[in-house]
């Protein structure tokens, strides 16, 4: 997962060099609703007036995993990466989110007078790949816990 997320994205810089804002999402996510990108295109030199540099959660206000973004934030602040390579699968949207928030560049749009709602559901399968990819989870959240005590973040609790 963190690999692809982060090939994906520099084989977005190589083909679209002057590419700026972009969304990040899953194969199991549904949007709805029209003219929400545009929209929300339009807020983040509201929502950060000094460089208009942020992420708009389009799912849930405690999430980071559906989001849109600008390419300069990530090459600027998060080395050119979406998700940090210490990770293999799990906690790398959790330190982003905390990250984030930190900076105080993290905002869920869900008032009314910016947007009237999320616009997207996120159908969690829960298939073979899925289950196979439950090996990583526990490592992968020893490793956040690890680097959230360090940077004062709340830990995450492990399911087992």
């Amino acid at each position: 997962y963190v690999r692809g997320m982060n090939r994906l994205f520099d084989g977005l810089k190589q083909n679209i060099p002057d590419f700026d804002h972009f969304v990040v999402s899953n194969d199991d996510v549904e949007f709805f609703g029209t003219d929400w990108g545009p929209a929300f295109v339009a807020m983040f030199d509201t929502l950060w007036p000094d460089d208009g540099l942020g992420v708009i959660e389009l799912l849930a206000h405690d999430k980071c995993a559906h989001y849109m973004s600008r390419r300069a934030l990530f090459d600027e602040q998060f080395a050119g990466k979406l998700a940090d390579p210490a990770y293999t699968m799990y906690c790398s949207d959790t330190e982003l989110l905390s990250r984030l928030r930190d900076m105080g560049r993290h905002r869920w749009i869900h008032t009314p007078d910016h947007w009237p709602g999320t616009v997207c559901i996120h159908h969690e399968v829960t298939d073979a790949v899925r289950y196979t990819t439950r090996c990583w989870y526990h490592h992968d959240i020893a490793t956040y816990n690890q680097r959230a005590e360090t940077n004062g973040w709340p830990k995450v609790i492990s399911k087992s």
